[in-house]
Order: C-alpha cells, then sequence, then structure tokens
C-alpha cells in the first residue's frame, strides 16, 4: 500500500494527515483543496458523444453519494430533487461529461454482502470454521482502525468493497465499455460525506495493474463543494439544472436516483441482509416492520429476527466507544451478534466528517433530525428493483475483461504496523 512518488495520488484536506498516520500512505500524497484542480479537471467541454472527442481526453464521471446530496439540500433550503440536478449542472458546466449517483453500486453492496453473510452463516451452522459476527466494510475510518490497533478482527471484516469502489469498477469495466471508451480514459470523481474516503480511494487494493486504472481518481465532500461555490461567489440555487446520466440496459426504476430501501439511513446493510437473509435461510418473507429493534443508547441498536428456533442477531453500531465495547466482547468471544453494521462517525455517515457543519446558532444534533428527515421523504425502492439489479449485475460479471465476482467486487485488508518512536519505549 505503499504511494510512490512517481505515482502520486491527489487527495485532499489538512485533516487526513493524522488519519494517514502508520498506513502507508505518503503524508506528500496528501494536497490542500484547490477549487483550480476540479476546473482543471474538467476544463476541457468536449460532447457527451465519446467518438467526437480527442483521443487524449478524458470522458470524467461524477459519482454522487445520499449524504452530500442531503447536506447541501439542507444548506441551501432546497428538496434533495432539486439539489442533485443543480449539483449536475454545476459540474457539468465545468466540463463533467455524466453525473449519477451512487445508487446501482450500493444496490450491488447489499446484494454482494448479503450473499457473504448467507455462505458464512451456513458455514458455521454446518459445522465449519466461519467467522461471525460479519463485520461491516463500507466505513474506511472503521477499517483503518482495525487494520491499525486490532490486526485479529480483520478475519471478521465482509470482503465486499464500498459503494464508492464498486461504482469505480462499475464505472471503469462495464460503463467503459457501453461507452466505447477505455478504462483509462475514464476520469471518474465521487463527491462523498467523509475525509477518509480519500484515503480509502488511495489504497493500492483499488489499483487495477491490469488495466492500469483506479476505482476512484479523486474524492472532493460536501463542505468542498460549498468552498468552490464560495470561492467563484456563485449562488447555489440560481444554478441551471442538468439531467443525469443512466446506463443502458438497467430498467428505470432502480434508476431513480433517489429511492431508497427504508425511513432511515442508519441500519440499511443490516435490515436489508437480515429481510434477505431470513428469505433464504428460513424461507419466511419478513418486512423491516417485523423485525424486533432495541435501542440501546442513541448509536447503538439491535435488530431481532426470531421465527421458533430460527434466529438472526443483527446490531448498527455508531461511534468509536460503542466499537470499543464491541471489540472487547470479540475479543473475549461474548459477543452474540451475527452481523453488525458499524460507522466511525457518531450518527453514521449522515453526520460524516465532511458534511457541511450546522449553522451559528444551530446545534449538530438539530442538524442530523432535518438530513434524517429529508432522507426518510425519499421515495421507497420497490422489491422488483432487486430482480433489475441481480439482471445487471450477472451480465455485468459475467461478460468483463474475464474478470470474476472475487476481483471486482471483494478486497482484504492488511494488518499495519506501528510506528516505534523511542518516546513510546517502555524502558
Amino acid at each position: 500500500m505503499c504511494c510512490q512518488k512517481s505515482k502520486i495520488f491527489e487527495i485532499y484536506g489538512c485533516d487526513l494527515l493524522n488519519a494517514a498516520e502508520g498506513t502507508g500512505i505518503e503524508k506528500e500524497c496528501i494536497k490542500p483543496l484547490k477549487a483550480e484542480k476540479v476546473h482543471s479537471i474538467t476544463k476541457s467541454k468536449v460532447q457527451e458523444d465519446v467518438l467526437h472527442c480527442d483521443q487524449n481526453s478524458k470522458f470524467v464521471v461524477l459519482s454522487i453519494s445520499i449524504e452530500p446530496i442531503l447536506s447541501l439540500a439542507e444548506r441551501f433550503n432546497l428538496s434533495p430533487q432539486e439539489t442533485i440536478f443543480k449539483i449536475s449542472g454545476y459540474f457539468k458546466e465545468k466540463g463533467v461529461h455524466a453525473v449519477h449517483t451512487t445508487t446501482i453500486a450500493e444496490e450491488f453492496a447489499l446484494l454482494e454482502t448479503t450473499s457473504e453473510f448467507i455462505y458464512r452463516y451456513t458455514n458455521k451452522k454446518n459445522g465449519f470454521r466461519s467467522s461471525l459476527p460479519m463485520l461491516a466494510s463500507a466505513c474506511p475510518g472503521w477499517i483503518c482502525y482495525a487494520e491499525k490497533t486490532h490486526g485479529f478482527l480483520l478475519p471478521f471484516i465482509s470482503t465486499t468493497k464500498s459503494p464508492q469502489q464498486i461504482m469505480g469498477s462499475l464505472l471503469k469495466l462495464y460503463y467503459a465499455k457501453e461507452k466505447n471508451i477505455e478504462p483509462g480514459n475514464i476520469y471518474h470523481i465521487s463527491l462523498m460525506p467523509c475525509y477518509d474516503k480519500k484515503l480509502e480511494a488511495s489504497r493500492a487494493d483499488f489499483y487495477n495493474a491490469d488495466l492500469n486504472v483506479k476505482d476512484v481518481d479523486c474524492v472532493i465532500t460536501a463542505v468542498e463543494v460549498e468552498l468552490l461555490l464560495q470561492k467563484e461567489v456563485i449562488n447555489f440555487c440560481e444554478i441551471k439544472s442538468q439531467s443525469l446520466n443512466y446506463f443502458k440496459d438497467l430498467d428505470i426504476t432502480l434508476q431513480e436516483h433517489l429511492s431508497v430501501h427504508f425511513e432511515s439511513l442508519a441500519g440499511v446493510y443490516a435490515y436489508y441482509i437480515a429481510i434477505n437473509a431470513a428469505k433464504e435461510l428460513f424461507h419466511i418473507d419478513i418486512r423491516n416492520t417485523q423485525l424486533k429493534s432495541i435501542e440501546k443508547n442513541q448509536d447503538l441498536k439491535e435488530i431481532i429476527f426470531q421465527n421458533d428456533d430460527k434466529t438472526l442477531n443483527f446490531a448498527v453500531i455508531n461511534g468509536f466507544r460503542n466499537i470499543q465495547n464491541m471489540i472487547q466482547k470479540i475479543k473475549r468471544n461474548k459477543c452474540s451478534y451475527d452481523y453488525v453494521e458499524i460507522m466511525a462517525c457518531p450518527s453514521g455517515c449522515i453526520n460524516g466528517s465532511a458534511q457541511i457543519k450546522s449553522r451559528e446558532g444551530s446545534s449538530s444534533k438539530e442538524l442530523i433530525l432535518k438530513l434524517e428527515s429529508l432522507y426518510s421523504q425519499l421515495p421507497k425502492r420497490i422489491t422488483t428493483d432487486r430482480i433489475s439489479a441481480n439482471k445487471l449485475f450477472k451480465d455485468w460479471l459475467n461478460r468483463n475483461f474475464k474478470c470474476n465476482v472475487e476481483a471486482i467486487l471483494h478486497t482484504s485488508y492488511h494488518v499495519v504496523p506501528k510506528n516505534v518512536f523511542p518516546l513510546n519505549i517502555k524502558w
């Protein structure tokens, strides 16, 4: 995971300097955000039809997760639907050729994480060695912490890539073929709620040596978009709205860019896996409202499925205090959960470190409640979307450069040796 100076991956934010310590990512690779960087990436405005592009030009694609959309919507008093078209308009004016949400990648991550959980759970029930509880892998802050401080946990962590990284694979390996572009000629920018997503994108594990491409080339955040707007003295509400882009072979229902599965963002993985695992393992159809939910504290919720002797015990854990308690239980073999959804930030990604902060006179708690309210009002994804996602999922994997599911959708983790400083040595 060493970052060589000849191949610097540029990520932004002084907040990353401490996070990079001991991860194998050199601090020289971390540069402060400059608005000119985004401008230079997209300065060459070309037509959507890539056949008319200069062969040396990059086809720039922006993918957006739901949390920054909510953050910008709240800041500028717009609906999420209005906001996403404003974001598209702003970046397309800068030369971005296509704008997508990460909805499809999130669906793939849920499908593959569910399959992974069912495989581990079945193996354990059949007497084979299997690492349960399975721990979520979507939060890079949590992954970095586990690699640096608790190496024994790595076998428990799901190997399924995060939606950000799956989106990168989808764009470079599927979308590129659909558009008749070389994967290396796609420049993928992701808009995320967290600075740690920059570190995630820079991992050597997410570099395809055969194609010489990264899943993600540049990560920006909601707070950085606000800085760009301030620098250019642009009124976000007056930006001309522009439409988003679609994957050609995917049913329109799944491409509802702002559709979600549940009322709350916290627990999406846990609820989704519980519902689908109950159907696959026990042949029982349930809804999330039929799961027993026990709120232990603001950032710890237990989700329980029970039908006679058939049980599934899940948990949703946010914040490092709760994470530490869970780690101690696993270490003592006292953890009763089958699956744990983990986010490093209190209240989860909706309160990510790079979300726009609350206004003066308003508390962060009030802001989180507003963002959660916006999320709860988003359209709900219909059950047939899973069939559509499965179809594209299989089609993409079956005809993609002889790659397989493991190579495209999974990753691995590495124990990071602690730096030894003389002052830390106990003489």
